[in-house]
């Protein structure tokens, strides 16, 4: 199973369990928006540099023991 299918509730816990990082499930969905957005037009704009960001500052956070919900 990719991150990308992971339910929001998998992806906190395997996060939790220091299984999968955020930086690792951003860049699972950012890919896989990338893969499919052409075909289907969910997304008008993805923007790619804040969600890298958000998920490197969270990663940072975690690392020093701050816990995210």
């Amino acid at each position: 199973m990719q991150p990308f299918e992971l339910t929001l509730a998998a992806a906190v816990q395997q996060i939790r369990a220091k299984a999968l990082s955020p930086v690792e499930l951003t860049e699972s969905v950012l890919a896989r928006i990338d893969a499919v957005n052409p075909q289907i037009n969910a997304f008008s704009n993805v923007t790619t540099e804040l969600a890298a960001g958000a998920a490197a500052l969270a990663e940072r956070e975690i690392a020093g023991g701050e816990q995210h919900s």
